[in-house]
């Protein structure tokens, strides 16, 4: 049973980290060519710093294409929720 509730971890970690980079690329991309700056908090700055370095330069990253962006969402939830109920599985049995 530990090893359900390890690999419903995993699954879990995969998901968020493919929601967070689907949400996140184009919001990268349109900073880094705008060439945003921010006069906020250094937790703020960090994030513009970090967008400015590995956003993309490409125009047609700014843009969210349905098709491309709804089956990545898909997967990204799927993992997670298959996560969950290995681990809710593993607790409960």
């Amino acid at each position: 049973m530990q090893y359900l509730s390890l690999i419903g971890l995993l699954l879990d970690i995969i998901g968020v980290g493919i929601l967070i980079r689907d949400e996140l690329t184009s919001l990268a991309a349109i900073i880094k060519q705008n060439n945003s700056t921010l006069s906020g908090s250094l937790w703020q700055k960090g994030a513009y710093f970090l967008a400015n370095k590995f956003g993309s330069s490409d125009p047609l990253d700014t843009e969210s294409f349905i098709g491309e962006s709804f089956s990545t969402r898909f997967w990204g939830f799927s993992l997670l929720l298959i996560g969950l109920i290995l681990q809710a599985f593993a607790i409960v049995f």
